[in-house]
């Protein structure tokens, strides 16, 4: 894909490949045979300190050449999986269910589509868990869905034939060339677009309430494989197994064959706080073709960058300096609840499932943010629902309110994670490696659960009550494909009237390290290999964009040094994974380089990882760095036409004063980035002064 001369480019193909013509293709075996269905119960040995789980499955079709038929029965099992995935969390909300994961959705092997309703939950309560899901899916079965839910899922399909790029003038070539490259290599059907919205209309106006639930009912009422999983003792032998299968199975068995119970489902109307007066606008300028700028009479600082690419969505983040590190660390453990409280508390006077609805009708999303260093929410919606978008961020950001009922089934939810986390042999490493980098009591190191049983929800209102609804300055920044004078009024009406608190001490926090350090190794696992992570750490924080990019060269420039060494230098058959935590204004700064090795081969790694430290002190040399900038040239040039990525930056530049055009200016900045700048960056990371630590887990003796 690209704007070249057709004619130079059948040359240069026929060139370079026409010999392939004359060669014959390799003989391909086909799979052997896949049995396609049996509906023999399983009790599956899930791996220690995992969740326990069920799901019922079933055969769905074998596939076939694709053609506009079978597309639009993938769309009628989304349409499926969707109201089944919706029905379910919902009613596990409102029952105050504590459920890890609950849902349904398909997969496909060797060409056979399945179809999975699932759960996970706590062992403890499975008893609890199976009776939830025979009681819902004996109602779908018998009673089926109700318009008001066939709606809710339906909207996200109007909303994706809504916003079709139909010319693709937004649709990047490579993207183009991949997926027509995809369909060559997975022998499907290519189809433009125009014939996929159609077919996709077409799918829209035929759904009917009455015949999606004939559809499930035919679903549910079919004889279902029954699978659980549970973590099983090692000495469990394969009768005490068949013993505890029989267990579970039974009983789920005689519940799914009672008659169902009906379940009321309402409307919902909106219930969200709207401004009855405007604010004012006190400075505007335009600042770029692209880029205007707001201050209201709030002292809010709105940015508005046009990208056409955003089409009918506008992207939005509303957020201020502060964070974590702005609050004592005794409340340490109510932030680890406090934004799973503050969505499961609802919305003005929507419940969480009211307010999940009616967003989700209105193609919007919005999240809360809570970092180290700055706090907000995210935002996004279609542009035909901004009024109902700027409504619900206005509600959150002025009307938080925790409800205590909610709190106490989030912090017993996180304390049974905790508990099941502590079990695994992975859950046990990362504790013992935070405890031995990390001094106690900082934002880095996971409470107790003794801490997270006492936390209250005066505390929890209260890192809302000091962080949302105090002055520290919380500005905006839109992403859309929108002018100014579209904008500015849901500014006024709604931004412009938000109102904050004089802001009080809530104390702060700094992490540190320890001064004193040894190396961890822990022989606790179940598996044959050795997870082996090296960390870097240092209080390195970046103070500009160049210093930024910087990074980005060096994740590169590390990537391929660790590869290289091990892999052809070494001959060793690892990728080592390297993981650069540098965040915004944190107080500390991370290279982590993991690998997952064999027995046999640890101390080889051990010794290559050790001399690339040495090499390391020298730096890295201009070819490497070239190479680098073309990495990250190019990776940037990916992001530009991207509006999440434009969204993030630019709120990122208004926090900590970053460029505003990195993605126009990267060439620049990366033309004045030295060997010797880098090199220096490397040794503020990696350096002699860093505190280094290597956490390996083994097997168990």
């Amino acid at each position: 894909m690209g704007d070249f001369d057709k004619k130079a480019l059948v040359k240069a193909i026929s060139d370079e490949f026409g010999s392939w013509e004359k060669r014959d293709l390799t003989a391909i075996s086909p799979p052997a045979e896949v049995k396609v269905w049996d509906n023999e119960a399983l009790l599956l040995d899930a791996p220690e300190g995992s969740s326990s789980g069920f799901g019922l499955f079933s055969h769905l079709r074998t596939l076939g050449d694709s053609d506009k038929l079978s597309q639009q029965e993938d769309l009628y099992i989304d349409l499926v999986n969707g109201l089944l995935s919706n029905r379910l969390k919902n009613r596990a909300f409102e029952e105050n269910k504590l459920l890890l994961d609950i849902g349904a959705q398909s997969f496909v092997t060797y060409d056979q589509q399945y179809s999975v309703i699932y759960a996970d939950y706590d062992e403890q309560e499975r008893l609890t868990m199976l009776e939830f899901m025979a009681k819902e899916l004996t109602s779908i079965r018998d009673y089926g869905f109700v318009e008001s839910e066939l709606y809710t899922v339906m909207s996200q399909f109007n909303s994706e034939h809504a916003n079709i790029d139909l010319d693709e003038t937004n649709t990047s070539s490579s993207s183009i060339a991949n997926y027509k490259q995809n369909t060559l290599i997975d022998d499907r059907v290519y189809q433009d677009i125009a014939d996929y919205r159609d077919n996709l209309r077409a799918f829209i106006d035929k759904v009917t309430l009455s015949d999606v639930n004939k559809r499930v009912n035919r679903l549910l009422s079919a004889e279902l494989k029954h699978i659980y999983s549970a973590s099983l003792a090692d000495d469990m032998s394969e009768a005490e197994q068949g013993r505890r299968l029989r267990s579970y199975h039974l009983p789920m068995l005689a519940m799914l064959e009672q008659p169902g119970q009906k379940t009321y489902i309402s409307s919902v109307p909106n219930e969200l706080i709207t401004p009855t007066s405007h604010g004012k606008v006190v400075e505007q300028k335009t600042l770029s073709e692209n880029m205007h700028f707001w201050q209201l009479d709030n002292g809010m600082k709105v940015w508005l960058k046009r990208v056409p690419e955003a089409e009918k969505e506008l992207y939005l983040s509303y957020a201020a300096r502060g964070g974590i590190k702005s609050v004592d660390a005794k409340l340490n453990p109510a932030v680890e609840l406090a934004l799973d409280s503050f969505m499961r508390s609802g919305l003005g006077k929507f419940n969480a499932v009211e307010a999940d609805r009616f967003l989700t009708e209105n193609g919007i999303t919005l999240y809360p943010i809570l970092a180290s260093s700055a706090q907000g929410f995210s935002m996004t919606s279609h542009k035909e629902s901004l009024d109902n978008a700027f409504s619900a961020l206005y509600t959150a950001a002025t009307s938080m309110q925790v409800q205590a009922n909610q709190l106490e089934l989030v912090k017993k939810n996180v304390v049974n994670n905790r508990i099941q986390g502590l079990k695994s042999s992975s859950g046990q490493l990362t504790k013992a490696a935070r405890e031995v980098l990390y001094q106690p009591n900082s934002y880095y190191q996971f409470p107790s659960v003794e801490q997270i049983k006492a936390v209250t929800v005066e505390e929890v209102q209260s890192l809302y009550d000091g962080l949302f609804r105090q002055k520290y300055g919380f500005d905006v920044v839109i992403v859309a494909d929108m002018s100014a004078s579209e904008v500015e009024p849901y500014l006024t009406r709604y931004l412009a009237n938000i109102q904050y608190d004089e802001k009080t001490d809530m104390g702060s926090q700094t992490a540190k390290l320890k001064e004193d350090r040894q190396d961890l190794r822990l022989d606790i696992s179940k598996e044959n290999s050795v997870a082996f992570n090296l960390f870097y750490s240092s209080y390195y924080k970046t103070n500009s964009t160049r210093e930024l990019i910087q990074l980005d060269l060096i994740y590169y420039l590390l990537e391929t040094r660790y590869r290289n060494e091990l892999r052809e230098e070494r001959g060793l058959d690892y990728t080592p994974a390297v993981i650069l935590s540098v965040e915004d204004k944190a107080d500390i700064a991370s290279v982590v380089i993991s690998l997952n090795l064999d027995t046999a081969d640890v101390e080889k790694a051990r010794k290559a990882l050790n001399d690339i430290h040495k090499e390391l002190a020298s730096g890295f040399t201009q070819l490497e760095l070239d190479t680098a900038k073309k990495q990250v040239s190019h990776s940037l040039s990916v992001q530009k036409d991207n509006p999440f990525a434009q969204l993030s930056w630019h709120q990122r530049a208004v926090l900590y004063g970053y460029d505003f055009e990195i993605f126009s200016r990267a060439p620049a900045i990366l033309n004045t980035i030295s060997v010797d700048d880098v090199n220096k960056t490397l040794n503020a990371l990696m350096g002699q002064d860093t505190a280094t630590f290597v956490a390996e887990m083994w097997p168990k003796p």
